[in-house]
């Protein structure tokens, strides 16, 4: 009947939940809407909960009239010039913590919390240069170096994830998260007074798939593709833990797991440095090992031994299986390589 079913203030957010009517079911559901001051005025999140399904999700978006939306082709057509290709990092983060509490709370109960949580990560983006794309639910999207140059994004991303992570973990929640990299078509867009911020490539639905295949690895939050580790430093500490093609890649490559990571150090002996990172991984071993095993260099007798010579705790890691059965598909294929990634690939399936 549309009757409000409860309204509440909190913190100076407006909180409104409303019954309406669905017009593709003819089905009524509950919609919340509410506005905070850490996002601004013109920001509502939008609440749909469908009837008979306990998860609720949400998306954000700034208000806009039909003749803003209208306008888009042609502003998008006289904005072409300033669409530029370049690298970005997008990261998408799924927090545990909200799936569970959209479940338990009551609504205004939980449009307090996840209004708080958003400030806070919020805060997080905005120290690291990044920027919000997108809000759905428990899962966020984030760019570096798409809307506005980002130096060091590599590192700026695992920052965001790292500081996110540590945010979660005092309310005694986990996250996992995908990071992507690519090149890009990016470009700003104003349609009268509403901005549009658009990044043209598969560099997003990436990163989801990396953040999904977190619950394949025990122990992993946060994967990202091997090349990302070429942008980080010495400092960050990674695990590889398999070789795989992601959905429209042309070829396989390692998938790495970025465990935590250390601010460079003023030291002027970098070299030293340098050794104790090295020294200071456990992972190191195993991850020398799978590169040996993907790029050449190595006879398959010599990677045995040297699989064979790491230590039992080794064993534990993620990675450590995956790089076990690449090795033996190269001693089942001669050592052609190319030959046995697809072994390895196929036999996964």
């Amino acid at each position: 009947d549309g009757a409000a079913v409860a309204a509440d203030k909190a913190q100076g957010d407006q909180i409104l939940i409303t019954n309406k009517v669905d017009q593709s079911s003819q089905d009524k559901a509950c919609f919340m809407e509410f506005c905070t001051s850490e996002w601004g005025k013109d920001t509502i999140l939008h609440q749909y909960n469908p009837p008979g399904l306990p998860t609720r999700s949400f998306n954000a978006e700034v208000a806009a009239d039909d003749s803003q939306v209208d306008s888009i082709a042609a502003a998008l057509e006289q904005a072409s010039s300033g669409v530029t290709n370049k690298r970005i990092i997008v990261v998408s983060i799924f927090l545990n913590s909200v799936q569970e509490k959209s479940k338990t709370l009551p609504h205004a109960g939980f449009a307090r919390y996840y209004s708080e949580k958003l400030a806070v990560i919020r805060q997080i983006v905005h120290e690291q240069k990044g920027h919000i794309h997108g809000i759905l639910g428990p899962r966020l999207t984030i760019s570096f170096n798409a809307v506005h140059p980002t130096p060091q994004s590599a590192m700026r991303a695992c920052t965001t994830v790292e500081s996110i992570r540590a945010s979660e973990s005092d309310d005694g929640c986990e996250i996992s998260a995908g990071i992507a990299a690519d090149t890009s078509l990016v470009g700003s867009f104003t349609i009268e007074e509403w901005k549009v911020d658009a990044v043209i490539s598969k560099v997003g639905d990436t990163a989801v798939v990396l953040q999904q295949m977190c619950s394949r690895y025990p122990g992993t939050h946060c994967l990202a593709q091997q090349s990302m580790f070429d942008e980080l430093n010495c400092f960050t500490v990674v695990e590889y833990v398999d070789l795989v093609r992601l959905p429209d890649a042309a070829k396989a490559r390692l998938l790495i797991s970025i465990h935590s990571f250390k601010e460079e150090s003023d030291n002027d002996e970098w070299m030293y440095e340098l050794e104790n990172a090295a020294a200071g991984n456990p992972y190191f071993g195993c991850n020398e090992l799978f590169d040996k095993a993907t790029s050449g260099g190595d006879e398959v007798e010599t990677l045995q031994k040297l699989i064979s010579a790491l230590p039992d705790d080794v064993k534990e890691f993620a990675g450590y299986e995956n790089l076990a059965k690449l090795i033996e598909s190269l001693a089942a294929k001669n050592g052609n390589r190319e030959a046995a990634v697809e072994h390895f690939l196929s036999a996964k399936k």
